[in-house]
Protein backbone atom coordinates (compact mmCIF):
# COMPACT_ATOMS: atom_id res chain seq x y z
CA UNK A 1 0.00 0.00 0.00
CA UNK A 2 1.37 3.47 -0.83
CA UNK A 3 1.12 5.43 2.22
CA UNK A 4 -0.84 8.67 1.93
CA UNK A 5 0.51 12.47 3.11
CA UNK A 6 0.13 13.44 6.53
CA UNK A 7 -1.51 16.79 6.78
CA UNK A 8 -0.78 18.14 10.29
CA UNK A 9 -2.99 20.97 11.71
CA UNK A 10 -0.87 22.93 13.92
CA UNK A 11 -1.71 26.62 13.90
CA UNK A 12 -4.43 27.61 16.74
CA UNK A 13 -3.64 29.82 19.20
CA UNK A 14 -3.74 26.83 21.95
CA UNK A 15 -5.10 30.25 24.37
CA UNK A 16 -6.59 27.52 27.25
CA UNK A 17 -2.57 26.42 26.96
CA UNK A 18 -1.43 29.97 27.82
CA UNK A 19 0.86 31.15 29.29
CA UNK A 20 2.85 27.92 28.36
CA UNK A 21 1.77 28.49 24.72
CA UNK A 22 2.68 32.51 24.72
CA UNK A 23 6.25 31.54 23.69
CA UNK A 24 5.88 28.34 21.88
CA UNK A 25 3.03 27.08 20.08
CA UNK A 26 1.20 23.92 21.34
CA UNK A 27 2.61 21.40 18.93
CA UNK A 28 6.32 21.65 20.31
CA UNK A 29 5.57 22.15 24.18
CA UNK A 30 7.83 19.58 25.85
CA UNK A 31 7.12 15.95 26.61
CA UNK A 32 9.64 14.11 28.07
CA UNK A 33 12.54 15.91 26.08
CA UNK A 34 10.77 16.57 22.91
CA UNK A 35 8.15 18.21 21.91
CA UNK A 36 5.03 16.90 21.84
CA UNK A 37 4.12 16.54 17.68
CA UNK A 38 7.70 15.09 17.52
CA UNK A 39 6.55 12.18 19.49
CA UNK A 40 3.82 11.40 17.11
CA UNK A 41 5.75 12.66 13.72
CA UNK A 42 8.29 9.64 14.66
CA UNK A 43 5.56 7.00 15.55
CA UNK A 44 4.23 7.69 12.13
CA UNK A 45 7.32 7.42 10.72
CA UNK A 46 8.83 4.17 11.98
CA UNK A 47 5.29 3.10 10.56
CA UNK A 48 6.79 4.03 6.33
CA UNK A 49 4.86 7.69 6.66
CA UNK A 50 7.52 9.97 5.03
CA UNK A 51 5.62 12.32 3.54
CA UNK A 52 3.83 15.57 5.29
CA UNK A 53 2.17 18.49 5.19
CA UNK A 54 2.71 20.76 8.38
CA UNK A 55 -0.60 23.82 8.29
CA UNK A 56 1.01 26.10 10.71
CA UNK A 57 -0.01 29.87 11.65
CA UNK A 58 0.67 30.74 15.41
CA UNK A 59 4.47 31.31 15.84
CA UNK A 60 4.55 29.56 12.66
CA UNK A 61 8.68 29.98 12.27
CA UNK A 62 9.17 28.26 15.37
CA UNK A 63 7.70 24.98 13.99
CA UNK A 64 9.67 25.69 10.97
CA UNK A 65 13.27 26.00 12.93
CA UNK A 66 12.25 22.77 14.74
CA UNK A 67 11.75 20.57 11.98
CA UNK A 68 13.04 22.31 8.54
CA UNK A 69 12.62 20.38 5.64
CA UNK A 70 12.35 16.83 7.56
CA UNK A 71 15.80 15.50 6.70
CA UNK A 72 17.13 15.43 9.88
CA UNK A 73 13.59 13.13 11.09
CA UNK A 74 14.09 11.23 8.24
CA UNK A 75 10.77 12.39 6.45
CA UNK A 76 9.81 15.04 3.69
CA UNK A 77 7.88 18.19 5.23
CA UNK A 78 5.97 21.25 3.22
CA UNK A 79 4.79 24.18 4.98
CA UNK A 80 0.85 25.70 4.22
CA UNK A 81 0.69 28.76 6.46
CA UNK A 82 -2.10 30.66 7.38
CA UNK A 83 -0.29 34.31 6.67
CA UNK A 84 -3.62 37.04 6.98
CA UNK A 85 -6.05 35.21 9.52
CA UNK A 86 -6.26 31.72 10.98
CA UNK A 87 -9.07 29.77 8.63
CA UNK A 88 -9.59 26.70 11.12
CA UNK A 89 -9.48 23.48 10.73
CA UNK A 90 -10.76 22.81 7.94
CA UNK A 91 -10.03 26.15 5.66
CA UNK A 92 -6.20 25.52 7.09
CA UNK A 93 -5.90 21.96 5.17
CA UNK A 94 -7.57 23.70 1.74
CA UNK A 95 -4.95 26.13 1.42
CA UNK A 96 -3.00 23.09 0.62
CA UNK A 97 -5.50 21.27 -1.59
CA UNK A 98 -3.39 21.71 -4.78
CA UNK A 99 -0.80 19.63 -3.56
CA UNK A 100 -3.20 16.45 -2.34
CA UNK A 101 -4.61 15.03 -5.50
CA UNK A 102 -5.17 11.49 -3.71
CA UNK A 103 -6.78 10.36 -0.13
CA UNK A 104 -5.03 11.94 2.95
CA UNK A 105 -4.39 11.72 6.58
CA UNK A 106 -5.18 14.94 8.56
CA UNK A 107 -4.43 15.25 12.27
CA UNK A 108 -4.46 17.22 14.98
CA UNK A 109 -0.98 18.19 16.43
CA UNK A 110 -1.90 18.16 20.14
CA UNK A 111 -2.85 14.71 19.87
CA UNK A 112 -0.97 11.35 20.49
CA UNK A 113 -2.70 8.20 19.58
CA UNK A 114 -1.54 4.56 19.17
CA UNK A 115 -3.31 3.93 16.25
CA UNK A 116 -2.96 1.49 13.49
CA UNK A 117 -2.50 3.97 10.74
CA UNK A 118 -2.33 1.11 7.77
CA UNK A 119 -5.71 -0.61 8.84
CA UNK A 120 -7.53 2.98 8.98
CA UNK A 121 -6.32 3.97 5.24
CA UNK A 122 -7.62 0.37 4.07
CA UNK A 123 -10.66 0.26 5.98
CA UNK A 124 -11.71 4.06 4.65
CA UNK A 125 -10.81 2.72 0.94
CA UNK A 126 -12.42 -0.75 1.16
CA UNK A 127 -15.47 1.05 2.67
CA UNK A 128 -15.37 3.65 -0.54
CA UNK A 129 -15.70 6.01 1.95
CA UNK A 130 -15.69 10.24 0.93
CA UNK A 131 -14.54 10.89 4.64
CA UNK A 132 -13.82 9.05 8.00
CA UNK A 133 -13.18 10.15 11.40
CA UNK A 134 -11.12 8.43 14.00
CA UNK A 135 -13.51 8.18 17.08
CA UNK A 136 -13.63 6.84 20.88
CA UNK A 137 -16.24 5.45 22.57
CA UNK A 138 -17.69 7.51 25.40
CA UNK A 139 -18.92 6.13 28.66
CA UNK A 140 -22.65 6.84 29.41
CA UNK A 141 -23.25 10.29 31.16
CA UNK A 142 -19.70 11.11 29.84
CA UNK A 143 -20.39 14.33 27.44
CA UNK A 144 -17.63 16.36 25.22
CA UNK A 145 -17.39 18.53 22.83
CA UNK A 146 -18.73 16.13 19.70
CA UNK A 147 -21.30 13.56 19.58
CA UNK A 148 -20.93 11.09 17.43
CA UNK A 149 -23.38 8.24 16.25
CA UNK A 150 -22.81 4.48 14.26
CA UNK A 151 -24.24 2.41 12.42
CA UNK A 152 -23.33 -1.56 12.31
CA UNK A 153 -21.42 -1.12 9.86
CA UNK A 154 -19.41 1.89 11.48
CA UNK A 155 -20.96 4.25 8.75
CA UNK A 156 -21.61 7.72 10.74
CA UNK A 157 -25.13 8.52 11.18
CA UNK A 158 -24.71 11.73 13.27
CA UNK A 159 -21.83 13.98 14.35
CA UNK A 160 -23.46 17.16 16.14
CA UNK A 161 -20.61 19.60 17.38
CA UNK A 162 -20.56 21.34 20.74
CA UNK A 163 -23.77 19.59 21.63
CA UNK A 164 -26.28 20.35 23.89
CA UNK A 165 -28.15 18.20 26.99
CA UNK A 166 -31.30 17.73 24.53
CA UNK A 167 -28.61 16.43 22.15
CA UNK A 168 -27.82 13.46 24.19
CA UNK A 169 -31.13 13.18 25.90
CA UNK A 170 -32.25 12.44 22.35
CA UNK A 171 -29.49 9.76 21.70
CA UNK A 172 -29.48 8.36 25.02
CA UNK A 173 -29.65 4.56 25.15
CA UNK A 174 -26.97 4.95 22.10
CA UNK A 175 -23.60 3.81 22.10
CA UNK A 176 -22.14 7.58 21.56
CA UNK A 177 -18.49 8.01 20.44
CA UNK A 178 -16.37 11.55 20.77
CA UNK A 179 -14.22 13.44 17.87
CA UNK A 180 -10.12 12.12 18.15
CA UNK A 181 -9.22 14.24 15.44
CA UNK A 182 -8.10 12.16 13.14
CA UNK A 183 -9.14 11.88 9.75
CA UNK A 184 -9.35 10.35 6.30
CA UNK A 185 -10.31 12.79 3.21
CA UNK A 186 -10.55 12.18 0.04
CA UNK A 187 -9.75 15.15 -2.60
CA UNK A 188 -13.35 15.38 -3.80
CA UNK A 189 -14.46 16.78 0.58
CA UNK A 190 -12.43 19.94 -0.84
CA UNK A 191 -15.73 21.18 -2.54
CA UNK A 192 -17.51 21.70 0.45
CA UNK A 193 -14.11 23.87 1.65
CA UNK A 194 -14.25 27.30 -0.14
CA UNK A 195 -11.24 28.94 -0.81
CA UNK A 196 -9.79 31.36 2.14
CA UNK A 197 -12.78 30.84 3.93
CA UNK A 198 -12.57 30.02 7.60
CA UNK A 199 -14.17 26.58 8.17
CA UNK A 200 -13.67 23.76 10.58
CA UNK A 201 -13.96 19.85 10.08
CA UNK A 202 -16.46 19.13 13.43
CA UNK A 203 -18.20 22.69 12.71
CA UNK A 204 -18.83 22.79 9.16
CA UNK A 205 -17.86 20.00 6.83
CA UNK A 206 -18.53 16.53 8.67
CA UNK A 207 -22.18 18.06 9.04
CA UNK A 208 -22.34 19.17 5.27
CA UNK A 209 -21.17 15.80 3.97
CA UNK A 210 -23.68 13.65 6.40
CA UNK A 211 -26.62 16.26 4.90
CA UNK A 212 -25.50 15.62 1.55
CA UNK A 213 -25.25 11.85 2.13
CA UNK A 214 -21.97 11.01 1.69
CA UNK A 215 -20.24 8.42 2.86
CA UNK A 216 -18.63 9.09 5.60
CA UNK A 217 -17.08 6.25 8.07
CA UNK A 218 -16.30 6.21 11.59
CA UNK A 219 -13.21 4.32 12.69
CA UNK A 220 -12.78 3.53 16.74
CA UNK A 221 -9.55 3.97 18.34
CA UNK A 222 -9.43 4.91 22.01
CA UNK A 223 -6.01 4.74 22.41
CA UNK A 224 -6.14 8.39 22.46
CA UNK A 225 -4.82 11.61 24.37
CA UNK A 226 -5.22 15.38 24.01
CA UNK A 227 -3.85 18.46 25.56
CA UNK A 228 -6.43 20.91 25.30
CA UNK A 229 -6.03 22.57 28.85
CA UNK A 230 -2.93 23.36 30.50
CA UNK A 231 -3.89 20.86 33.67
CA UNK A 232 -4.43 18.22 31.59
CA UNK A 233 -0.56 18.75 30.26
CA UNK A 234 0.70 19.46 33.78
CA UNK A 235 -0.54 16.43 34.99
CA UNK A 236 0.30 14.48 31.98
CA UNK A 237 4.22 15.89 32.23
CA UNK A 238 4.44 15.07 35.75
CA UNK A 239 3.33 11.11 35.50
CA UNK A 240 5.06 10.02 32.37
CA UNK A 241 7.94 11.59 32.88
CA UNK A 242 11.23 9.65 31.19
CA UNK A 243 8.66 6.93 29.83
CA UNK A 244 7.00 5.99 26.98
CA UNK A 245 4.07 8.19 26.21
CA UNK A 246 2.69 5.70 23.68
CA UNK A 247 2.21 3.24 26.82
CA UNK A 248 -0.33 5.51 28.33
CA UNK A 249 -2.64 5.69 25.37
CA UNK A 250 -3.51 1.98 25.42
CA UNK A 251 -4.21 2.06 29.47
CA UNK A 252 -7.89 1.42 29.71
CA UNK A 253 -8.69 0.00 33.65
CA UNK A 254 -7.55 0.87 37.11
CA UNK A 255 -5.88 -0.13 39.99
CA UNK A 256 -6.87 1.29 42.97
CA UNK A 257 -4.98 2.08 46.16
CA UNK A 258 -6.39 3.30 49.12
CA UNK A 259 -4.52 6.71 50.60
CA UNK A 260 -3.76 5.66 53.93
CA UNK A 261 -2.76 2.17 55.01
CA UNK A 262 -1.71 0.57 51.24
CA UNK A 263 0.08 4.07 49.96
CA UNK A 264 1.18 5.92 53.31
CA UNK A 265 0.83 5.39 57.07
CA UNK A 266 -1.78 6.49 58.74
CA UNK A 267 -1.81 10.38 59.53
CA UNK A 268 -3.22 11.94 62.70
CA UNK A 269 -4.70 15.41 62.78
CA UNK A 270 -1.20 16.49 64.32
CA UNK A 271 0.74 15.26 61.91
CA UNK A 272 2.72 17.30 59.37
CA UNK A 273 3.39 16.55 54.93
CA UNK A 274 6.81 16.44 56.02
CA UNK A 275 5.72 13.50 58.23
CA UNK A 276 3.98 11.16 55.72
CA UNK A 277 5.65 7.65 55.32
CA UNK A 278 4.97 4.90 52.79
CA UNK A 279 3.83 2.03 53.13
CA UNK A 280 6.48 -0.87 52.99
CA UNK A 281 6.45 -2.31 49.18
CA UNK A 282 4.58 0.35 47.90
CA UNK A 283 7.45 2.37 45.55
CA UNK A 284 8.09 -1.56 43.99
CA UNK A 285 4.02 -2.12 43.78
CA UNK A 286 3.75 0.78 41.84
CA UNK A 287 5.99 0.39 39.64
CA UNK A 288 4.86 -2.40 38.54
CA UNK A 289 1.35 -0.93 37.79
CA UNK A 290 2.81 1.69 36.04
CA UNK A 291 4.82 -0.84 33.62
CA UNK A 292 1.39 -2.58 33.03
CA UNK A 293 -2.14 -1.39 31.46
CA UNK A 294 -3.55 -0.29 34.37
CA UNK A 295 -3.54 3.17 35.66
CA UNK A 296 -2.16 3.70 39.11
CA UNK A 297 -5.13 5.70 41.10
CA UNK A 298 -5.36 6.88 44.88
CA UNK A 299 -8.55 6.62 46.56
CA UNK A 300 -9.00 9.10 49.39
CA UNK A 301 -11.51 8.30 51.99
CA UNK A 302 -13.46 11.67 52.71
CA UNK A 303 -12.60 11.72 56.95
CA UNK A 304 -8.79 11.00 55.74
CA UNK A 305 -8.96 14.27 53.43
CA UNK A 306 -8.51 16.59 56.11
CA UNK A 307 -9.22 19.63 54.35
CA UNK A 308 -8.94 20.34 50.78
CA UNK A 309 -5.78 22.39 51.76
CA UNK A 310 -4.29 19.40 53.85
CA UNK A 311 -4.92 16.70 51.01
CA UNK A 312 -3.36 18.92 48.22
CA UNK A 313 -0.09 19.15 50.28
CA UNK A 314 -0.35 15.16 51.37
CA UNK A 315 -0.79 14.28 47.25
CA UNK A 316 1.88 16.80 46.69
CA UNK A 317 3.99 15.02 48.55
CA UNK A 318 3.21 11.80 47.86
CA UNK A 319 3.89 12.57 44.34
CA UNK A 320 7.40 13.98 45.07
CA UNK A 321 8.45 10.74 47.22
CA UNK A 322 7.20 8.61 44.47
CA UNK A 323 9.05 10.30 41.67
CA UNK A 324 12.04 10.44 43.37
CA UNK A 325 11.98 6.73 43.84
CA UNK A 326 10.89 6.10 39.91
CA UNK A 327 7.61 5.51 40.37
CA UNK A 328 4.25 8.20 39.93
CA UNK A 329 0.35 7.94 40.60
CA UNK A 330 -2.10 9.15 37.54
CA UNK A 331 -4.81 10.54 39.84
CA UNK A 332 -5.66 11.43 43.46
CA UNK A 333 -9.85 10.74 44.10
CA UNK A 334 -11.75 11.55 47.46
CA UNK A 335 -14.92 9.86 48.00
CA UNK A 336 -17.40 9.78 51.08
CA UNK A 337 -16.45 7.60 53.90
CA UNK A 338 -20.42 6.15 53.48
CA UNK A 339 -20.44 4.48 50.25
CA UNK A 340 -16.34 4.29 49.92
CA UNK A 341 -15.69 3.84 47.26
CA UNK A 342 -18.88 3.26 45.08
CA UNK A 343 -20.34 5.36 42.53
CA UNK A 344 -19.08 8.42 43.45
CA UNK A 345 -15.27 6.88 42.78
CA UNK A 346 -16.58 6.23 39.34
CA UNK A 347 -18.19 9.49 38.29
CA UNK A 348 -15.08 11.43 39.44
CA UNK A 349 -12.37 9.03 37.59
CA UNK A 350 -14.77 8.93 34.56
CA UNK A 351 -14.38 12.91 35.01
CA UNK A 352 -10.97 12.91 34.39
CA UNK A 353 -9.98 9.45 32.54
CA UNK A 354 -13.53 8.32 30.94
CA UNK A 355 -12.25 5.18 29.25
CA UNK A 356 -11.73 3.09 32.62
CA UNK A 357 -13.10 0.14 32.47
CA UNK A 358 -14.76 -0.56 35.93
CA UNK A 359 -15.60 -4.31 35.50
CA UNK A 360 -11.85 -4.68 34.70
CA UNK A 361 -10.43 -2.76 37.37
CA UNK A 362 -9.22 -3.43 41.00
CA UNK A 363 -9.13 -1.59 44.24
CA UNK A 364 -7.22 -2.56 47.32
CA UNK A 365 -7.90 -1.54 50.65
CA UNK A 366 -6.79 -1.89 54.45
CA UNK A 367 -10.18 -1.33 55.98
CA UNK A 368 -13.19 -2.23 55.96
CA UNK A 369 -15.34 -0.89 52.91
CA UNK A 370 -18.92 -0.92 51.19
CA UNK A 371 -18.80 -4.10 49.77
CA UNK A 372 -22.20 -4.15 48.16
CA UNK A 373 -20.99 -0.28 46.71
CA UNK A 374 -17.84 -1.99 45.02
CA UNK A 375 -19.99 -4.76 44.01
CA UNK A 376 -22.36 -2.22 42.12
CA UNK A 377 -19.86 -0.58 39.95
CA UNK A 378 -18.34 -4.13 38.91
CA UNK A 379 -15.32 -3.32 40.32
CA UNK A 380 -12.90 -6.09 42.07
CA UNK A 381 -12.09 -5.57 45.56
CA UNK A 382 -8.88 -6.53 47.49
CA UNK A 383 -8.31 -6.72 51.32
CA UNK A 384 -4.51 -5.85 52.33
CA UNK A 385 -3.33 -8.09 55.28
CA UNK A 386 -0.40 -9.09 57.23
CA UNK A 387 -0.72 -12.53 55.50
CA UNK A 388 0.25 -11.10 52.05
CA UNK A 389 3.03 -8.63 50.74
CA UNK A 390 1.34 -5.89 48.69
CA UNK A 391 3.97 -6.58 45.55
CA UNK A 392 2.35 -10.26 45.39
CA UNK A 393 -1.21 -8.54 45.58
CA UNK A 394 -0.31 -6.95 42.46
CA UNK A 395 1.39 -9.36 40.96
CA UNK A 396 -2.08 -11.26 41.11
CA UNK A 397 -3.78 -8.94 39.60
CA UNK A 398 -1.86 -7.80 36.79
CA UNK A 399 -1.42 -11.80 35.94
CA UNK A 400 -5.25 -12.18 35.60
Amino acid sequence: MNKPTVVVVAGGLATRMRPVTESIPKCLVDINGKPLLEHQILYLRDRGYTSFIFCIAHLAQKVKDHFGDGTTFGIHILYSEEREKLLGTAGAVGLARDTLTEPFIVFFGDVLISLDFDDLVKEHIRQNRDFTAVVRELPIDYAITSLVTLDKNHTMTTFIDMPTKENYTDHAGEQIYGNNGVYVVNPSVFVWIAQNTVCDFAKDIIPQLLKAGKNVGGYICNDFKEFGRLDKYGRFVRTWRGKDVFVMTKKNKAIFLEQEGVVIKKLSVEDSVEQIELMPGIVDAIKKINGSTYFTFIAVREHHSHSSLAQTAIENRIQMILENAGASVEGFFICSSENFPGDELVKKTKKEFPYVRFPQSWIVCNSPVNRQGVASIGMQLVILDEKRKLADIIDEILNT
